[in-house]
């Protein structure tokens, strides 16, 4: 009786399993998924200690405690990290923490970043009791006006200090200047400031504290100068503006134009007929202007304003906007607002979509066009169809001898004419395979990108002689 109920009961679970699997694939579930990257590097400064390892934490915004999603690390400047078990367009807060011997040296700040998304840095300042002489070193970026005969002094204390020194001065007044701190100590953090003087002494703008532990590398400091162009009359500020503290009227501009330029931090899916518009408005101005239109929303995308008048003080936003049937546009997100001093270079802005874009539901189906039944042959040469999604502009098509696989083919393409997107590929006879496709709303979209969708269900396809 033991051995025949055996095989009665292994029947039983196998039509379970079977079945289950079955509904799973015909949803989308199980070999289609939601999942998204947010990946990034780190940027650290100070000593890294013996033995230490780096742990990463997420959190997405509804939930109250943060989860462990990778430790022991490597702790290195400029080591990649990666969040692969994301849900797309949900928003996490990720945090890295330096960990020696089981406690917590030090936290970075906490980053909120939409996934999917990259090019994400994680800057961790390690504090020691080391006593050697360490650099931190960098670039200062000034914005607006330089008047001639200009220089730029860099300051430094360490971090609870109240009294500057003067780091270095005499520095050449520009656009781009290096910046190098020699007299750190290692391990120490410092609030680090880079100033414009003018020729007759007068400070003229200063960058924001730059809070970092020494040694580190590739920091800037950004100065957005009040000075105004001797072809510009303008309301003289009451009192000398910094980062923090902007002019308090606005330069009436005459000429000349100056050029605004930066890029774009795009994480997360774009919608279809989707598009970046940046606005700009002078400092203590009532109403938004469009600077830039049609700017693409990919991510790394750069742009640029040739209409900003020299020495004028802007607040500027990016706006993600879908356009509708009807011709009228809905804001679907908006970057944090950015303060400069045109010209200006490497503004950046950064916009989390949150944009969900579900797997497409057109059907897969396979054209068996020759069959090929010579010598060591037995195939078909085919051409499989996609339904075309409204608004796609690049497909990521995947064909396989197993559910969920891409054996056969793994590719991306741009959007082809007509009701379905076809490739062609080679059936053997009398053999299943499994296809399946998601879409991009963006042109040009390789496999690695962020941006499409989640895959579509997969349909089983075969031609037989």
């Amino acid at each position: 009786m033991k051995i025949k109920i055996v095989p009665v009961l292994l029947v039983i679970i196998a039509v379970l399993v079977a079945g289950i699997l079955f509904m799973a694939v015909k949803s989308g579930g199980l070999f289609s998924s939601n999942s998204a990257t947010i990946s990034g590097k780190f940027d650290i400064n100070g000593v890294i200690p013996d033995g230490s390892t780096i742990t990463l934490t997420e959190r997405e915004l509804s939930a109250p405690k943060a989860k462990v999603f990778a430790s022991g690390v490597p702790v290195a400047d400029e080591e990649e990290w990666s969040f692969n078990n994301a849900t797309k367009n949900k928003t996490y807060e990720i945090q890295a923490q330096v960990v020696v011997n089981g406690a917590v040296v030090t936290t970075s700040s906490p980053v909120e970043i939409t996934a999917p998304a990259s090019d994400e840095t994680l800057t961790l300042n390690i504090q020691s009791d080391e006593k050697k002489t360490a650099v931190i070193s960098g670039s200062i970026v000034v914005n607006g006006y330089i008047p001639k005969g200009s220089t730029i002094t860099i300051k430094g204390r360490k971090l609870g200090v109240n009294e500057f020194t003067t780091v270095a001065s005499n520095l050449n007044g520009q656009a781009r200047q290096f910046m190098s701190y020699t007299t750190a100590v290692a391990g120490t953090t410092y609030e680090v400031e880079g100033v414009l003087v003018s020729p007759s002494g007068q400070e003229i703008g200063a960058s924001s504290l730059l809070s970092v532990t020494a040694p580190a590398i590739d920091e800037t400091l950004t100065i957005n100068s009040s000075a105004q162009s001797p072809t510009i009359v303008a309301n003289t500020p009451t009192s000398v503006p910094t980062t923090a503290s902007a002019p308090s009227s606005t330069p009436v501009p005459a000429a000349p134009s100056a050029v605004v330029s930066g890029g774009i931090n795009f994480n997360g899916a774009a919608p279809s007929n989707s598009r970046i518009v940046v606005f700009q408005k002078p400092l203590n101005g009532s109403s938004y202007q469009v600077a830039v239109d049609n700017i693409s929303p990919i991510d790394g995308t750069a742009w640029q304003w040739n209409g900003a008048q020299a020495s004028t003080w802007y607040t500027m936003i990016a706006i993600l906007k879908q356009r509708n049937a009807n011709g009228t546009d809905t804001d679907i997100a908006t970057s944090a607002p950015v303060t400069i001093a045109a010209p200006a270079t490497n503004v950046i802005f950064t916009i989390n979509s949150g944009v969900s874009l579900q797997g497409p539901g057109g059907p897969i189906t396979v054209t068996c066009q020759t069959y090929n039944g010579g010598p060591n042959q037995n195939n078909w040469n085919v051409t499989v169809n996609f339904g075309t999604v409204s608004g796609a502009q690049s497909y990521w098509l995947q064909i396989g001898s197993t559910n969920g696989g891409n054996n056969l083919t793994n590719t991306t393409q741009n959007v082809q004419a007509g009701s379905n997107q076809t490739i062609g590929v080679t059936f053997n006879n009398n053999t299943t395979y499994y296809a399946r496709y998601a879409y991009a709303n963006i042109p040009n979209a390789g496999v690695s990108n962020s941006q499409y969708s989640a895959f579509s269900s997969t349909t089983p396809l075969q031609c037989s002689h």
